[in-house]
C-alpha cells in the first residue's frame, strides 16, 4: 500500500513539476512588459529632452532677433544723426558707432542663421524620435495583447494539469503522506519525494545510512532523507 502511494506521489511531483515550469514562464511575461515599458519611457525621455532644447533655441533665438531689431534701429538712428552735424570730429565719431554697432548686427545675424540651421536639425530629429515614441507605443500595445493570451493559455494549461493532479492525489490511501509531501515540498522546494539511487538520496545527493536503505526498501514506514528532509522511496535496482 506505501509503495502504490509513493508510486502516485512521484506521478504527482511529475505534475508539479510541469506546473513549477509553466508558472516560471508566466512569471517571465510582465519582465518582457517591463522592458518594452522601458524601451517606451526612454524614447519618450528623449523626447521630452528634444522638446526642452527646441524651447530654449527658440527662445534664444527670438531674443536674438529682438536684439538685432534694437541694433538697426540704433544704426538706422545714427546713419540719420550723422548728417546733422557740423564738424568733422562729431561725424568720424558716430560714423565709428555706426560701424560697431554694424559689427555686433552683423555677428547677431551669423547667430540667428546659426540658431536657424540648429532648428531645422532639431524639427527633424524630433519628428524622428516622435515617430520612435509612437512605434514603441504600438509594440507595448502588441506586447500587452500577446502577454494576455499567453498567460491564458498557460493558465489554461496549468488548470489542466492540475486537474490530472487532483485525479492522482485522490487515488493516495494515506491522506497524511499527501499533507506530508506538500509539506516538504513546500520547505524543501521543487522535490517533496525523492529517489534513492545507488544508496544515496536523489533530492540531495547525500549518503544514506546502510539501515536506511534496507527500511526503504521494505515499504514498511515512510522514510525521510536526514539531509534535506524529503520522503524517500526506492528507485528499482
Amino acid at each position: 500500500m506505501l509503495k502504490a502511494d509513493l508510486e502516485i506521489l512521484l506521478k504527482v511531483q511529475e505534475l508539479d513539476s510541469k506546473i513549477d515550469t509553466i508558472s516560471d514562464s508566466k512569471a517571465e511575461i510582465p519582465k518582457q512588459l517591463n522592458g518594452q515599458k522601458s524601451a517606451l519611457q526612454a524614447a519618450q525621455a528623449a523626447l521630452a529632452a528634444l522638446k526642452k532644447d527646441s524651447d530654449n533655441l527658440l527662445k534664444g533665438k527670438k531674443l536674438q532677433e529682438l536684439e538685432l531689431a534694437a541694433k538697426t534701429a540704433e544704426i538706422k538712428k545714427l546713419q540719420e544723426q550723422q548728417y546733422a552735424v557740423k564738424d568733422n570730429n562729431s561725424y568720424a565719431a558716430i560714423r565709428h558707432e555706426i560701424q560697431t554697432r554694424q559689427a555686433e548686427a552683423d555677428k547677431l545675424e551669423e547667430v540667428i542663421i546659426t540658431a536657424m540651421v540648429e532648428e531645422d536639425t532639431s524639427k527633424k530629429t524630433f519628428l524622428e524620435t516622435q515617430n520612435k515614441v509612437k512605434e514603441e507605443e504600438g509594440k507595448l500595445k502588441q506586447l500587452e495583447a500577446k502577454c494576455i493570451e499567453d498567460e491564458k493559455k498557460l493558465d489554461a494549461e496549468i488548470d489542466i494539469i492540475k486537474k490530472q493532479r487532483d485525479e492522482e492525489i485522490a487515488k493516495v490511501g494515506n491522506t497524511g503522506l499527501v499533507r506530508k509531501y506538500e509539506e516538504v515540498r513546500g520547505n524543501v522546494g521543487g522535490q517533496g519525494i525523492a529517489k534513492m539511487q545507488n544508496n544515496s538520496c536523489q533530492g540531495c545527493f547525500m549518503n544514506l545510512r546502510p539501515q536506511e536503505t534496507i527500511e526503504i526498501m521494505k515499504y514498511e514506514k515512510v522514510i525521510f532523507c536526514e539531509t534535506c528532509g524529503r520522503i524517500l522511496y526506492a528507485e528499482k535496482q
